[in-house]
């Protein structure tokens, strides 16, 4: 017997897939507004959650030190529009509020403030005139020094993005987050 639901569905008979879909269609019962949620407003600044406390809180007291970065390097190959890498970086930013929070320390307690979509900065470090060997190890500086770099989390941005031109068709994309905005592998 399989256990999957995909499995099973797949081993019904056409006659069967229409009767169970006529029986779930037929017991849908239509959604109300009452049902939704409905969404925060962003004018004022918003508690934190749980885990987002937990991050500020490490945070005021890392001294700081970037622990909580999450960074990483792309090997870009191929020709590369920059123009438009800014504006596709700036369509992330803008899309996902978490790019765009600053968190504060207020006598209520840590807030968040949500900004408004603004273009994304996009530093360029053109190294092409460089010798292979030192283009690699000032690439690797950049992505280690920016690593190291901490994101002020009541300034931000939660993303910092930085482009080491290798040659006319070779870049590396430095990215930095905070780990409050971002949560990598886990």
């Amino acid at each position: 017997m399989p256990r999957n639901v995909n499995d099973r569905l797949a081993q019904l008979t056409p006659q069967q897939r229409a009767a169970l879909l006529g029986e779930l269609r037929a017991n849908r019962e239509p959604r109300q507004d009452s049902d939704r949620i409905a969404a925060a407003g962003r004018e004022d600044p918003l508690p934190l959650s749980s885990v987002q406390q937990s991050l500020w809180f490490l945070d005021q007291w890392s001294d700081g030190l970037a622990f909580y970065n999450t960074p990483l390097a792309l090997r870009l190959r191929g020709p590369l529009d920059v123009p438009r890498l800014r504006s596709a970086l700036s369509t992330v930013v803008a899309r996902h509020e978490t790019l765009r929070t600053r968190y504060l320390a207020t006598p209520d307690g840590p807030r968040q403030i949500i900004d408004a979509p603004a273009p994304a900065a996009l530093e360029l470090l053109d190294l092409s005139g460089l010798p292979a060997a030192e283009r690699e190890a000032r690439t690797r500086e950049t992505a280690s020094r920016e690593a190291r770099r901490r994101i002020d989390l009541s300034a931000g941005p939660m993303l910092r993005a930085t482009l080491a031109k290798q040659g006319p068709d070779e870049h590396v994309l430095v990215l930095s987050m905070h780990h409050i905005a971002t949560d990598g592998w886990s």
